[in-house]
């Protein structure tokens, strides 16, 4: 199924940080709600114009962090 609106642009954003299906899948689907879709990609852009490297490592962790935060 295509993704649109804030999925695909975490979508873009993720494989921009690393081109893997594993990797964007499973960070999109522990993101889960669009407030912590939005949280990400405004991590992603402070980062990107401070020139701070953003790693598929800190999304995984902030991915992790977002769901567990959500389910409290």
């Amino acid at each position: 199924m295509p993704l649109d609106g804030i999925d695909a642009e975490l979508d873009r954003a993720l494989r921009a940080i690393r081109d893997d299906d594993e990797f964007v899948d499973g960070t999109l689907k522990r993101a889960s709600s669009r407030e912590n879709k939005t949280e990400m990609l405004r991590y992603i852009e402070s980062c990107r114009e401070a020139g701070e490297p953003v790693t598929d490592e800190d999304m995984i962790l902030m991915s992790v962090l977002l769901k567990r935060r959500s389910h409290d």
